[in-house]
């Protein structure tokens, strides 16, 4: 066939560029009308076609270059298709999760004639905080709570989330797998919880998966929607119930902000900071003002709001995916806390896996071998000399001991395996998220770095609600570490810069780098090489760390730096063979307020007039010439 004549085959793979196909394409007709005796032109009627021929091709490669890119979670930019992809896995994205806390609402005393003495607030009242304009909404177990108004400073304790309740409503077809789409308002989220999906009056329970649907069950999934919003789905008869012809479907949702609903105790405990929008009732109905009787602080810090989980983290998180849908092993815990994007380093350690554990396990193996040793050789002598010469009962002597010593690291393994159903969770918060705009690193608080315990509670308490834990399984968050530090350098800088402003980024880009930094091995000093190198004006630079001479309590051996300057993020136990086991509970802190083990004191700020957080000493100045310059731009392309 023609096709097949090489004189035909004139693109070539390796020349695919619009200009490389157009130049091949000239070429072969320019040779054709030649052979001919023609001369061809763009300005022809071929020329022209053969033009908008080559802008089609052009764009069939670019549609299909850029299908090969979407398709893959890695390298795919729209959010769209990262969502896409995530949902193949079984990866549902994490939508913005509102702020919870607990409010005290507390009678003040008001005089005010209500029927019964006591005032009714009822579910989803409405309240905002003048702090930061936004408005939560109680959430009641019930419909309604008591406020008894006999006696002053009488209270109630309320929980509340950020963002408002609201409703959207649509049809049911009849037909099997019926799914339908909920958009929300732009600038706020539907909460990641907070759904609740009623079909004709009826409140449906949600399921993770149609396969978790029994026959006929009235359940439904709730998943991220790919555009925006919620989808919901319905099960086929088989797995799952399916909504009749014309029925009615009402989805209840809270919109929230999430991340900026955060509040802290301190800032919202007057009454003047929140105001009700939602009226209370007497016991005969009549309406009441609750902002003239009731004042209102914050109990249980307002914590938790985040926003929708980012592209990064789902491009991380879509792999991990359990399609078990439950928190059965450590790396389930790690998938379900890092959607929160609430911390910077997530980690889970099985109860079984620790020291204690491993130590009491490694003993008791020890003695149960020497003890049946010893009862082999005792029975030799029984057999050979007889039960009642010295030897027997010098080895019997020795068999007791070793059945003892069995007994007893038997007793000890049995104490702690009974944690062996806990999985322990190393939590690093997100302290970018927890500090203002004009701290960093090393000007915020240290609490800062630090899970409060009503934070941790409500950790826990968040992986109750979720439905994922396993009954036999508990949790326990991990009380960490925390040896102190301080980054020193010596810096040659370029001629024309000054050190003040090359100080500033340094501390700016060192500060972003601990911030983020997720490490559980070690941290290198030739990181922050890399970093500070990379700083307009620095020549060359030498970096290393000083450590607390208390960190030794710690480390037990060191304080924490390795030979080579770089920091330890584990230490060393021994167990029972006297080895040295790692033990990864440690986070440090780039911080001063210490003296280090070479009788140095280093304060906790960044003040560049004394020993502190970040320490830069000017070593040299490089001339700015021609061969300087050359070299740099050397160093740059290598």
């Amino acid at each position: 066939m023609a096709d097949n004549n090489p004189k035909y085959l004139f693109f070539k793979t390796s020349r695919i560029r619009f200009s490389e196909l157009f130049q091949d394409a000239i070429n072969f007709v320019k040779a054709n009308y030649e052979d001919v005796g023609q001369y061809f032109t763009m300005a022809s009627p071929m020329g022209m076609l053969l033009q908008v021929t080559l802008h089609f091709g052009r764009m069939i490669l670019y549609y299909i270059e850029d299908s090969i890119t979407e398709l893959n979670i890695l390298t795919a930019s729209r959010p769209t298709s990262v969502k896409g992809i995530a949902s193949i896995t079984g990866h549902n994205p994490s939508r913005a999760m509102a702020a919870r806390g607990t409010l005290r609402f507390t009678y003040n005393g008001e005089k005010i004639d209500v029927y019964g003495n006591t005032v009714t607030i009822p579910n989803y009242t409405q309240i905002t905080s003048t702090t930061n304009g936004l408005t939560y909404t109680a959430i009641l177990p019930g419909e309604e709570v008591r406020l008894d108004l006999s006696g002053i400073n009488n209270f109630v304790d309320v929980n509340i989330m950020q963002g408002k309740v609201e409703y959207q409503q649509s049809t049911g077809t009849g037909d099997p797998l019926q799914s339908y789409n909920f958009q929300n308002n732009k600038g706020a989220g539907i909460d990641n919880f907070f759904v609740n999906v009623y079909v004709d009056g009826k409140r449906w329970t949600k399921q993770d998966s149609i396969l978790d649907m029994t026959f006929q069950q009235k359940s439904c999934m709730v998943k991220t929607g790919q555009t925006g919003g919620i989808d919901i789905f319905f099960g086929n008869g088989y797995n799952g119930d399916i909504p009749r012809l014309g029925s009615t479907i009402l989805v209840e949702y809270l919109l929230t902000d999430g991340e900026p609903g955060n509040i802290k105790t301190p800032s919202s405990e007057s009454l003047t900071n929140w105001k009700f929008d939602t009226k209370g009732s007497a016991l005969n109905g009549e309406e009441i003002d609750l902002n003239k009787i009731i004042k209102t602080s914050i109990q249980n810090d307002i914590i938790f709001g985040t926003l929708e989980e980012p592209m990064y983290l789902t491009r991380l998180l879509a792999p991990h995916m359990s399609r078990s849908f439950t928190l059965a092993n450590a790396y389930n815990y790690i998938y379900f806390l890092g959607k929160l994007n609430m911390f910077t380093i997530v980690d889970a350690i099985p109860g079984f896996a620790t020291f204690e554990d491993k130590f009491a396990l490694d003993k008791y193996n020890t003695a149960r071998t020497l003890f049946e040793k010893t009862s082999d050789e005792y029975r030799h002598l029984v057999s050979t000399v007889g039960e009642a010469s010295d030897l027997s009962k010098a080895k019997k002597t020795e068999l007791d001991n070793a059945q003892s010593e069995v007994y007893k690291w038997q007793k000890i393994l049995e104490e702690e395996k009974k944690d062996d159903n806990t999985v322990y969770l190393f939590l690093v918060p997100d302290v970018n998220k927890r500090i203002s705009a004009a701290q960093n690193y090393y000007t915020c608080s240290l609490n800062s770095f630090i899970l409060t315990d009503n934070e941790k509670t409500a950790i826990l308490d968040l992986i109750e609600e979720s439905g994922q834990r396993i009954i036999t399984v508990d949790n326990a968050i991990m009380t960490l570490k925390y040896p102190r530090f301080v980054l020193n350098m010596s810096l040659i800088i370029y001629e024309g810069f000054e050190l003040d402003t090359i100080r500033e980024i340094i501390v700016s880009k060192t500060s972003d780098y601990f911030l983020s930094n997720t490490r559980r091995d070690r941290i290198p000093a030739s990181d922050i090489v890399r970093i500070v190198e990379n700083v307009e004006g620095v020549d060359s630079v030498t970096v290393w760390f000083d450590a607390d001479k208390n960190n030794s309590t710690i480390y037990q051996e060191g304080y924490g730096l390795d030979d080579y300057g770089d920091i330890l993020l584990e230490r060393y136990v021994v167990d029972a063979f006297g080895n040295k086991v790692p033990v990864k509970d440690i986070y440090p802190l780039i911080r001063g307020g210490f003296e280090s083990y070479r009788e140095t004191y280093y304060d906790d700020s960044i003040e560049k007039n004394k020993l502190s957080n970040v320490n830069i000493n000017l070593r040299g100045i490089t001339a700015t010439d021609f061969n300087s310059g050359a070299n740099k731009t050397i160093v740059s392309n290598l």
